[in-house]
């Protein structure tokens, strides 16, 4: 019997990327899956890497920027994290 959920290739990493456009004062975003390692998050608004556990926080599959600045209408976000 097949395992279906054994990965297609062992020992490959699985990244999510998924890319936000931001609405002014926005704070929360909803991931489409959780990483197998909380280690793994990175956030970038607008290019420029943000620090988990400062600048914003995950737990399950929601992130919440803590606002060091407020996002404004048109900020790109880019989250990634490995599956």
């Amino acid at each position: 019997m097949m395992d279906l959920n054994a990965p297609i290739l062992p020992g490959i990493v699985e990244w999510v990327r998924i890319v936000f456009i931001a609405t002014l004062g926005q704070t929360s975003f909803t991931l489409p899956g959780v990483s197998v390692d909380i280690e793994t998050y990175t956030m970038s608004v607008n290019g420029v890497e943000y620090a988990r556990g400062l600048d914003y926080i995950v737990s399950g599959t929601a992130l919440t920027w803590l606002a060091p600045f407020p996002l404004i209408a048109g900020d790109q976000v880019v989250i990634a994290y490995e599956r």
